[in-house]
């Protein structure tokens, strides 16, 4: 490429000095080469920005940091057509107060419609800078006490300098996530967040993105999704739907084989685990781009369909563009995962009310009492505990149906009376944050400045940042507070967005503990002083969403919540993490042993006291004396099984009878040791049915599944694929089956994605091991390199492992790669013989089966054997000599 002809040719782009000669040139140039497309990009992008920033810096606020004493607010006028002045504004004590203020916005125009060039940008950027300091300064000089104006103008360039860089990191947001299972350690993304260029991994569910530049995906999992900028994405697994509006023509989808352009377009993309990848058009038209020389190969129109499964491959297939979920659906499929949460929201609020540790639970529900009652749930108190409304509106909660109430003026809050001093407290509040007003936002705030007295609140840290902010009111001289924050955990990005947010103050431990979303932010020591004092909270006259008084005045600080809460909870009891976490993840049902008696249809047993039920997921973390038990309780239309789901976790689950179901979500597969966490099944009888089964998920996870009597039936398939995964992305898994009887709907893989999974048979105790001989499905072994199949024989030998094909149109298969390993041994006394390990009804491919290198490979051996005179092997047998058993004997 011509970079000095490229830039040339940019300049008069971005100028709007094209001819349609030079434009068809630039065009080709674009197309032909990955860095002038990044090149133009980063260009138009940073344009854009100095234009937007430049228009909205005319009615931006300049803030500077004053003097305690200062006493007055002051105020411009605007008197210039065309420019706003600056208003510099007196923080009282910590506060900064936030004032409503006329702005003068230019008419908006995109990037491609501007009529002045880059360097004329530059230069009004500039002019607006010096302008703004020189106000700045004009105020300073009118105002005393002012503080360091080199420190102030500094300030003023940091900002904005921070504001373009922010406006340049995102490309894209998160619409929607419906039923997402996340891959992985990392922390998923919430809805309504920002993205930068970044790598979206999940396992089942979808996901609705959308780019800055207007481009819609709606992406369903199992699916692999890099972001490379808003005009370019990466899709390596997955069924990707893509609406791209005129400001993003020529949005680009990078596929293993091929990559789309778009060219005024709804088109769809689905990248199979094979990387084989399908094209439907849906409307207008697709260029189809060699991914090494990106030279053009061919268009595609709508209703056109096209399979590529290598460069330059196109085979016509019949277009299936109903099959991918359009934005109506996504939001059809939204509408029915809220229903659900919904209806688990209200089992748990029915129960949690009930809860003897409840001491208040408003759940923001209008009743017959009049719009100004808020009526206290916990069935331990009066109505002398009802709370008052004063000022809010009554607004939307979190579905449809759902009440709230809408806090935006310094008189609105919640009023309730609450005595006593608690040396535990647990309070969990359901919000939507629209602003950060002040430097402090306040939740809860209690008493009238007793020793004891509590405040939660939101407290403003940096730029666009926030962070919670636990205070208690010790007996000093100065009757100061005692703070304990958390890390910052807010962002400007979040507002508008729901979030759960919890503190535990737990004397008895002498910890404080912060959650966000029901992951911990903070832990902090109690302070020993505090403790001395016997630790306790003092509640009182309590309000929710203020602090402040109603008036603004000299000395009274802002302090009052910009925004909505739908749910607000006070437990006497401090309430372990995972019941925090329980108020966020409504689809998901704790394990906690409370009632101590390790029975599954304990209520008390369960987080919140609600027994799993229908489309529940259910997350078991407990083990030794806590462990789960399942012995003649049944329970149908779970969504999954998860035993040891996160860091740092081990559960362990043992099913000794009852029937457990956990198939009421297609794409819900049941787990043991996931994400970092430990966990073991021990099943001796009942019988379990489950989608699909991963055992050792992910890096630092390990899984163990054990069978020794009933039945265990896995009836689809683990992303569309294996019905049993053992070790997967970097996880150690282990199945093993001494008795009963596993059958499933397709085949196991061991050892995915650099994982390292045992499959291990015991004896010959078994009924079946059926790989595919459920539900019509075709079965398969694949046995990845490092991981083992472990055969012990018995004293009435072994059960074979049987892989299935359904028909005769392909299944049944073996794969072995290079160092898939074998290991024999005994269970009781030695001998010599031969025994089936493995037999299928599809064909072998061996790359390299080897023993295990613990094996005395002079003794034992293996070989594939043609039983049915086929031509072709079907069954893997292994053999110990005479010598081998006399050796043992002797010895």
């Amino acid at each position: 490429m011509d970079n000095q002809r490229f830039e040339k040719l940019l300049g008069r782009y971005l100028d709007e000095g094209l001819t349609a000669d030079t434009k068809a040139e630039f065009e080709r140039m674009l197309l032909a080469s990955s860095e002038a497309r990044e090149r133009f990009w980063e260009r138009a992008r940073t344009n854009s920005m100095l234009r937007q920033w430049g228009q909205e810096s005319w009615g931006s606020q300049f803030e500077a940091a004053g003097m305690a004493d200062e006493q007055s607010v002051s105020s411009c006028e605007v008197t210039e057509p065309d420019l706003v002045g600056d208003c510099l504004m007196d923080p009282l004590e910590d506060t900064k107060l936030s004032q409503d203020r006329k702005v003068v916005r230019q008419p908006s125009v995109s990037w491609m419609e501007r009529s002045v060039s880059w360097m004329g940008w530059i230069v009004a950027a500039c002019v607006l800078l010096v302008t703004g300091m020189w106000s700045l300064r004009q105020e300073s000089l009118q105002r005393p006490g002012r503080g360091n104006m080199s420190q102030v103008v500094a300030s003023q360039t940091r900002s904005a300098e921070t504001q373009l860089i922010q406006q340049a990191d995102w490309v894209a947001l998160l619409r929607r996530s419906i039923g997402v299972q996340w891959s992985g350690l990392g922390k998923s993304p919430s809805i309504g967040e920002p993205l930068m260029p970044c790598k979206l991994e999940f396992d089942s569910g979808l996901v609705e993105i959308q780019t800055r530049r207007g481009a819609l995906m709606v992406l369903e999992g199992p699916a692999s999704l890099e972001i490379i900028s808003d005009m370019e994405v990466r899709c390596t697994r997955g069924r990707l739907r893509v609406d791209v509006p005129p400001p993003a023509e020529g949005f680009m989808v990078q596929a293993p084989y091929v990559n789309l352009i778009d060219r005024g377009t709804v088109f769809a993309v689905e990248v199979s685990e094979s990387q084989d990848t399908e094209i439907h058009v849906i409307d207008g038209m697709v260029e189809l781009i060699s991914p090494s020389g990106l030279e053009h190969q061919r268009k595609l129109l709508a209703g056109e369909s096209v399979v590529v499964a290598s460069v330059g491959s196109y085979q016509e297939i019949p277009s299936k563009a109903k099959a991918f979920l359009s934005e109506s659906r996504v939001r059809s499929e939204s509408r029915d995962i809220n229903i659900e949460r919904r209806k688990a929201w209200e089992r748990r609020r029915d129960s949690l009310s009930k809860d003897e540790n409840c001491l208040l639970y408003f759940d923001f529900n209008r009743t017959n009492r009049g719009d100004t009652i808020l009526t206290n749930l916990a069935s331990k108190t009066d109505r002398s505990t009802d709370g008052t409304i004063i000022g809010c509106d009554w607004t939307q909660g979190r579905w449809p149906g759902k009440g709230a109430v809408d806090l935006k003026n310094m008189s609105d809050r919640i009023r309730f009376s609450l005595s006593g001093e608690y040396s535990t407290l647990t309070c969990v509040a359901s919000v939507r944050l629209d602003s950060m007003d002040g430097l402090v936002n306040t939740l809860l705030s209690s008493g009238v400045g007793s020793p004891g007295d509590i405040h939660w609140q939101i407290a403003a840290k940096g730029q666009g940042e926030g962070r919670l902010s636990l205070g208690r009111r010790v007996a000093t001289i100065r009757d100061e507070l005692d703070q304990y924050d958390s890390p910052p955990v807010f962002r400007n990005e979040q507002f508008g967005t729901w979030i759960q947010l919890a503190f535990v103050w737990d004397a008895a431990e002498g910890t404080v503990r912060q959650y966000v979303d029901g992951t911990l932010v903070s832990v902090d020591p109690i302070r020993a002083e505090e403790l001395g004092q016997a630790g306790k909270l003092r509640l009182g006259q309590v309000e929710i969403g203020n602090g402040s008084q109603p008036v603004a005045a000299l000395g009274n600080p802002v302090r009052n919540f910009n925004g909505r809460i739908d749910e607000f909870v006070v437990f006497d009891t401090a309430l372990e993490s995972e019941e925090i976490l329980a108020f966020q993840e409504l689809g998901s049902t704790f394990w906690s042993n409370g009632g101590r008696t390790s029975r599954w249809d304990d209520p008390s047993n369960w987080s919140g006291g609600v027994v799993p039920s229908s489309h529940d997921v259910v997350r078991i973390d407990r083990s030794g004396n806590d462990k789960l038990k399942l012995a003649d309780a049944t329970t149908e239309g779970l969504n999954s099984i998860y035993v040891g789901s996160a860091a740092s976790k081990v559960g362990v689950f043992d099913i000794d009878g009852g029937t457990l179901v956990a198939d009421g979500h297609s794409d819900r597969h049941s787990r043991v040791g996931v994400a970092g966490g430990d966990g073991v099944i021990n099943q001796s009888g009942g019988a379990v049915t489950v989608n699909s089964l991963q055992v050792g998920l992910d890096a630092e996870s390990k899984g163990v599944y054990r069978i020794s009597g009933g039945t265990l039936n896995v009836v689809r398939a683990v992303r569309q694929f294996s019905s049993i995964e053992v070790g997967s992305k970097g996880g150690l898994g282990v199945f093993e089956i001494s008795g009963g009887r596993v059958l499933t709907r397709r085949g196991v893989t061991l050892g995915n994605a650099g994982g390292n999974g045992i499959f291990r048979v015991i004896g010959a105790d078994a009924e079946a091991i059926g790989m595919g001989s459920l539900q019509s499905g075709d079965g398969f072994w694949i046995h990845n390199t490092g991981s083992t199949l472990h055969a012990v024989v018995g004293e009435q030998g072994l059960t074979t492992i049987s892989i299935a094909e359904v028909g005769d149109n392909g299944g049944g298969d073996v794969v072995f790669a290079d160092g898939a390993l074998l290991r024999v041994g005994f269970e009781g006394v030695p001998r010599a013989g031969s025994w089936d390990v493995m037999k299928w009804q599809g064909k072998l491919l061996d790359h390299g089966l080897e023993f295990d290198r613990e094996v005395d490979q002079n003794r034992w051996s293996f070989h594939f054997v043609d039983t049915d005179s086929s031509g072709e092997p079907d069954t893997l047998r292994v053999t110990a000599s005479e010598f081998y058993a006399s050796h043992v004997m002797r010895n």
